[in-house]
């Protein structure tokens, strides 16, 4: 829900200066909510064998190159402007770039899975391969301002991806609520504190290094490897992490439909996150043009809630569509890793790898 506000409030951000409600509002939202993304998916992600992680490794990776041709197909017909063929072809080469809004997080989740599965179940020489690529990214990212192969994405996503991996076996749930509550508060409050000083340069918090989209301000960006602030970029998400992490645990505790409707949901975010993919890249282009320039945050708000309330209502006819295509993929992924030349890889690869019981049963407390 906060990465479709998030997506929502980016028709407003490009006229709004810095230190208006709704761009410091959007901001907040760029640095916490990636972060959170993939902490749950550390959280929920299970050790498991190396063929089946082979296998959603694959789903994901054809699960971004089909949504970004597609994506490049349509704008393609109905004119819309940059569409060539280096347009088509290099996104696919480099990894980012893609025509598809949404799926730059697949392609890292894809990769950042497959890290942290070596890293636990790898001997010395995997683990510090695992390092070497990780930081290797950050340097290339830092150095040239590139993004190619998710190489600004490696690191921000894989210490979120651990800190959700460490949070589900070592945090204990804090049983009185209104502690839990206070702490959530405290720690979302700090981060919307420290948010606005995240002026985009690495190791500096005085300087301002803009993105050159977004009127010369800066926001935390994803899918551009763009974190800003080395240091407040993740005292700015482990906070944010944290208080959704303990505000959903309150949440979870009410039992009533809320609750269940919230639970249901989670088991189809990957339809909802396809879905809205397509709202991003063709509805809200169109919407934004007849947003009013600066638009006041007590009309961007609404607009922002009613389209992530449409896009949930229209979910149940979307997942006619997205389930037997992800389904599809899945079972054209498994085909791939039966393959011969996926067998002969895998017996490359396996005496890197080394059983590791006490992590086969990762899960949630």
């Amino acid at each position: 829900m906060l990465v479709l506000y998030g997506h929502a409030l980016m028709m407003f951000i490009v006229d709004h200066p810095a230190g208006s409600p709704v761009f410091e509002q959007a901001k907040l939202v760029c640095a916490i909510s990636v972060p959170v993304f993939f902490m749950v998916s550390g959280m929920v992600f299970r050790v498991k064998s190396t063929r089946a992680l082979t296998t959603t490794t694959i789903m994901l990776i054809l699960l971004t190159v089909v949504l970004h041709i597609v994506a490049w197909v349509i704008h393609m017909a109905f004119g819309v402007e940059g569409m060539t063929w280096k347009t088509l072809i290099m996104p696919l080469i480099k990894n980012t770039g893609h025509v598809f809004p949404v799926v730059w997080f697949f392609a890292s989740l894809a990769v950042i899975q497959l890290l942290y599965h070596a890293l636990v179940k790898g001997g010395s020489i995997l683990k510090g391969l695992v390092i070497a690529i990780v930081l290797g990214g950050f340097i290339y990212n830092l150095t040239t301002g590139r993004n190619d192969w998710q190489a600004g994405v490696l690191l921000p996503g894989m210490a979120c991806f651990l800190f959700g991996a460490w949070l589900a076996l070592h945090l204990p749930q804090i049983k009185n609520q209104a502690v839990a509550l206070a702490l959530a508060v405290l720690a979302l409050g700090t981060a919307i504190i420290l948010s606005p000083l995240n002026l985009g340069c690495p190791f500096s918090v005085s300087d301002r290094c803009p993105l050159l989209w977004n009127n010369g301000q800066f926001v935390v960006w994803f899918p551009d490897g763009l974190m800003g602030n080395v240091s407040l970029f993740y005292v700015t998400a482990a906070l944010g992490c944290l208080g959704v992490f303990w505000l959903s645990d309150l949440i979870a505790r009410w039992d009533g439909p809320v609750t269940a409707w919230l639970s249901q949901l989670g088991t189809r975010t990957l339809d909802l996150i396809i879905f809205n993919g397509f709202v991003l890249a063709f509805v809200q282009p169109y919407l934004a043009r007849f947003a009013p320039e600066q638009t006041p945050l007590y009309i961007a708000v609404p607009i922002a809630v009613a389209l992530i309330g449409v896009q949930l209502a229209l979910l149940p006819f979307a997942l006619k569509a997205t389930r037997p295509f992800v389904k599809s993929l899945y079972e054209t992924a498994s085909w791939i890793t039966r393959y011969p030349l996926a067998k002969l890889l895998w017996k490359l690869a396996k005496p890197y790898l080394r059983p590791n019981p006490a992590h086969s049963s990762q899960g949630m407390r």
